[in-house]
């Protein structure tokens, strides 16, 4: 008797065990710190979501451990091909909690996204758009992010996340973020809202039926390769917003018929990195307030014609520059191959590196009083350049500024002949130019007298 009730109570005992060990959706005590991409961070508890019967999820996606290793973490594509790629909120047993870093989940083949609500973590360039995507999908409980006009959108700073060829960009948007529309082959046109004040790295690149964007004010950057092989891309607007434009932004963008902006002065000012990040280098033509510009007049108050701002601006016959200028930035001018004349203001000090190159034909150059340096290249190719005036306080002509001048035969200086040897001049400042003899107050120099 006494062995039945043993085993009875024995019975009752494990039975009350292996109810407490059964699965079922947990919640963990601590709540832990969510975030997406562009910075935001909420506090949400991590849960673990019963997979749904019905739903097909993605096989093949690389996976880690999260850092107390009570989740998962998506790395990257893996192995999946899906071209509906549904991320599962359970990988063996443990919720799927953040996308990693560089994961560039998507690609070429991928028509859909779907994240799960178990996702509280979006790292940076998690997703990547693609030719194909034309749907996002977010679970309606998701604690970081929503999708509305098929865009994702982080919830607390209003950044897109990931945008495709059919997405409309929600008004209160304020980020869009890198890769976010990139190889979004079929995006046509996209009007950016006013809120964006910034276009980061590669959002539109690839994008290669997109022929018309406007950038309203309130951007004060574009991201580096921004625009990258564009190559329907006709017109641009920038607004007076700018400050800045990244590395190759508009490279390839041969398309390119002109770009408009309503503002000189601000654009004068404008930081761009190298030539393809100003897109009139393929557009060459110059619209301000929607008049084509020919003839320059840069206003008054402006000090510098920042690097690159004019490359490649085909159209131009002729520029005043104004009294208070004080610097000429590296390719300021670069392949202004139309432009004939330029009087430089005395209060320019230096003309940088490349200012004027392979302006072919550029006539005639009259420099500033005040001007001291002569940069690398700044006159490179000028091949119709047939007078320049050099003022008495030029102390420095730096290799190649008169390279291939080869109608320039003379230079005028203003000071003597021994203040004409003072300068320092690179041994090679007249390459291949016709230069001959330059013309002092006190007497003429040639040969090596020169220089």
């Amino acid at each position: 008797m006494k062995k039945l009730i043993l085993c009875f109570l024995l019975m009752i005992f494990l039975i009350t065990v292996a109810v407490s060990c059964g699965v079922a959706p947990t919640t963990t005590e601590a709540p832990d710190t969510t975030a997406v991409a562009d910075g935001t961070t909420t506090d949400a508890p991590v849960t673990t979501e019963a997979p749904d019967s019905d739903q097909t999820y993605s096989q093949g996606l690389c996976y880690r451990l999260s850092a107390f290793q009570d989740s998962y973490v998506v790395v990257g594509m893996g192995d999946c091909t899906d071209a509906d790629l549904v991320i599962p909120p359970v990988h063996d047993g443990m919720p799927v909690t953040e996308i990693e870093d560089d994961a560039h989940l998507g690609g070429k083949q991928v028509r859909s996204i779907t994240i799960p609500d178990s996702v509280t973590v979006i790292g940076y360039r998690a997703f990547t758009s693609g030719p194909e995507l034309e749907s996002i999908t977010v679970g309606k409980n998701n604690s970081v992010c929503y999708v509305e006009g098929n865009c994702l959108i982080a919830k607390e700073s209003k950044a897109l996340l990931l945008g495709c060829k059919n997405s409309v960009i929600p008004s209160d948007v304020t980020l869009i973020c890198e890769f976010a529309f990139e190889n979004a082959v079929g995006l046509t046109e996209i009007t950016v809202p006013e809120g964006v004040t910034e276009i980061e790295t590669a959002a539109f690149r690839g994008c290669s039926t997109l022929a018309k964007i406007v950038i309203p004010n309130g951007v004060t950057r574009i991201g580096e390769q921004a625009f990258v092989d564009c190559t329907a891309l006709v017109t641009v607007t920038l607004p007076d917003s700018l400050e800045g434009i990244g590395v190759s932004a508009f490279f390839g963008c041969t398309s390119l018929t002109g770009v408009y902006i309503t503002d000189l002065a601000a654009w004068c000012n404008i930081e761009f990195i190298d030539g393809p990040s100003n897109p009139l280098r393929y557009a060459h033509k110059l619209y301000l307030d929607g008049e084509a510009v020919t003839d320059l007049v840069i206003p008054e108050g402006v000090e510098t014609v920042g690097t690159c701002a004019f490359i490649g601006f085909t159209d131009l016959v002729s520029v005043t520059l104004p009294n208070s200028l004080k610097a000429i930035g590296p390719s300021a001018f670069y392949d202004c191959e139309n432009l004939t004349a330029v009087q430089i203001p005395d209060n320019v000090t230096e003309i940088s590196g490349s200012a004027f190159y392979r302006c072919k034909s550029l006539q005639s150059v009259t420099l500033g009083k005040d001007l001291v340096r002569i940069g690398r290249t700044a006159f490179y190719h000028c091949t119709s350049l047939s007078e320049i005036l050099i003022p008495e306080g030029v102390t420095i002509i730096e290799g190649y500024a008169f390279e291939g001048c080869s109608n320039l035969t003379s230079l005028t200086f203003t000071g003597t002949k021994s203040e004409w040897g003072a300068i320092n001049k690179d041994y090679n400042w007249k390459q291949n130019a016709s230069i001959n003899q330059v013309i002092c107050q006190d007497g003429t120099l040639t040969g090596d007298e020169m220089g």
